[in-house]
């Protein structure tokens, strides 16, 4: 019984984690701020997360920008507004993430969103 609390709990971290850095998606979140919320060291919230998400924090706020980028651009919002609205500092800052984890660069995507 005590496992079983104990592990709800784990679960609630990070559901309270997946939720602030979806709902923040455009601030920059820092991680000692994000531990110390959730009462952990950082780089114990770092290895918790990778077990429980397959990713870093820092990846998964990124992937979680990445994504609202893609629904801005797929309402035919410009790459650079797209940019400035999802918190990158620049846009080739934005170009090179996006290019990472979609594949093809934002403007390809504008493109092919148009064609759909």
């Amino acid at each position: 019984e005590l496992h079983d609390t104990y592990k709800e709990e784990m679960e609630n971290d990070m559901l309270i984690l997946c939720d602030r850095l979806t709902k923040h998606f455009s601030y920059s979140l820092a991680l000692d701020s994000l531990a110390g919320d959730l009462y952990l060291s950082k780089y114990y919230l770092i290895r918790k997360c990778k077990r429980n998400l397959g990713l870093t924090p820092h990846k998964f706020h990124l992937q979680n920008r990445i994504r609202k980028a893609q629904d801005l651009l797929f309402t035919n919002k410009s790459v650079t507004e797209t940019s400035v609205n999802t918190g990158f500092y620049d846009q080739s800052h934005f170009d090179r993430a996006f290019k990472n984890i979609v594949g093809i660069s934002p403007t390809e995507y504008l493109a092919s969103s148009k064609t759909i």
